[in-house]
C-alpha cells in the first residue's frame, strides 16, 4: 500500500510539471508595460481599441485556460488587427495587408478565432504553415538557409504557423514531447548564449524558439494564471519585462 502511495504521488508530481498552462519569458528591456486579461474575444478586442487610444501597442497576445492575455508597451506605433474564424480567411487577409506595407508581428488562435497583429513598416516577410510540426520544421530550416529569421510561431485547430522577417540572425529551435524535457534543452542552449523568444504547444509537442543574444532572462511556468500574474508583477518590480507569454 505504501509503495502504491509513493507511485501515485510521483505520478501527480510528473503531471503537475508537464501540465503547465502558462509559460512566461522575461528580460530586462526597460519597457513601460501593461497587461490585461480575462473575458471573451469580443471584450478583449474592445479593450485593445481603448488601449490604442492611450498610446499603447500590443507586444504579445496569448490565449490559454479559456482567457485572453494582452501585453502592451507604451508606444505610438501604428497598429492594425484582423480576426477571422478560419485560417484560410486570415491567410488571405494577411497577404492583403502585406501589400499595404504592414508588418505581421503576431498570430494567435483561441476561442475558435484566428487573430493577426501588425505594425506599420515595410519588411521582407515570409509565412509558412503546415498541418504537422515536422512538416513546418522542414520549412523553417529552408527559410533559415534563405536568411530569414523566425519571429513568431503558433498552433491552432490543427495548423502550425511560422512568421519570418528577412535578416540574418543566429537562431535555434528546440522541441520535445514534454515541458520538462524542453525546459532542460532551453537551459542548455541558454548556457551557449541563446535567449528564448517564443514557446508554443501543439499536438503533444512543445517548441521553443531562441535567438543568439546576451540578455539576462528569467523563465517562469505555472498551471494557474492567478499565480503567474503575481509572478509577473513581482518580476516587473525587479526590473524585468515580459518577452513572451504562452497559454494553452
Amino acid at each position: 500500500m505504501r509503495n502504491l502511495l509513493i507511485i501515485f504521488t510521483l505520478l501527480i508530481l510528473v503531471q503537475s510539471v508537464e501540465a503547465q498552462n502558462w509559460v512566461v519569458t522575461f528580460s530586462k528591456l526597460s519597457e513601460t508595460q501593461y497587461i490585461e486579461y480575462g473575458g471573451n474575444w469580443e471584450n478583449t478586442w474592445e479593450r485593445i481599441k481603448a488601449k490604442w487610444k492611450e498610446d499603447y501597442s500590443i507586444k504579445d497576445l496569448s490565449y490559454g485556460d479559456s482567457q485572453w492575455v494582452v501585453t502592451y508597451i507604451k508606444s505610438t506605433d501604428g497598429q492594425y488587427l484582423q480576426y477571422r474564424s478560419t485560417w484560410t480567411d486570415l491567410w488571405e487577409s494577411i497577404q492583403s495587408k502585406w501589400k499595404e506595407d504592414y508588418r505581421l508581428i503576431d498570430v494567435e488562435y483561441g476561442e475558435n478565432t484566428w487573430v493577426a497583429t501588425y505594425n506599420m513598416g515595410s519588411y521582407g516577410q515570409y509565412l509558412n504553415y503546415a498541418s504537422t510540426w515536422n512538416d513546418l520544421w522542414d520549412k523553417v530550416q529552408v527559410r533559415w538557409d534563405e536568411d530569414y529569421r523566425l519571429i513568431d510561431l503558433e498552433y491552432g485547430n490543427g495548423q502550425w504557423v511560422a512568421i519570418f522577417d528577412k535578416g540574418t540572425y543566429g537562431q535555434t529551435v528546440q522541441s520535445a514531447n514534454g515541458w520538462s524535457e524542453l525546459k532542460e534543452k532551453i537551459d542548455n542552449k541558454s548556457n551557449d548564449g541563446y535567449d528564448l523568444i517564443d514557446v508554443i504547444y501543439g499536438e503533444g509537442t512543445w517548441v521553443g524558439v531562441m535567438d543568439k543574444s546576451s540578455e539576462t532572462q528569467y523563465i517562469q511556468y505555472n498551471y494557474s494564471w492567478d499565480t503567474m500574474w503575481e509572478t509577473i508583477q513581482d518580476k516587473w518590480s525587479e526590473g524585468y519585462d515580459v518577452v513572451d507569454i504562452m497559454g494553452r
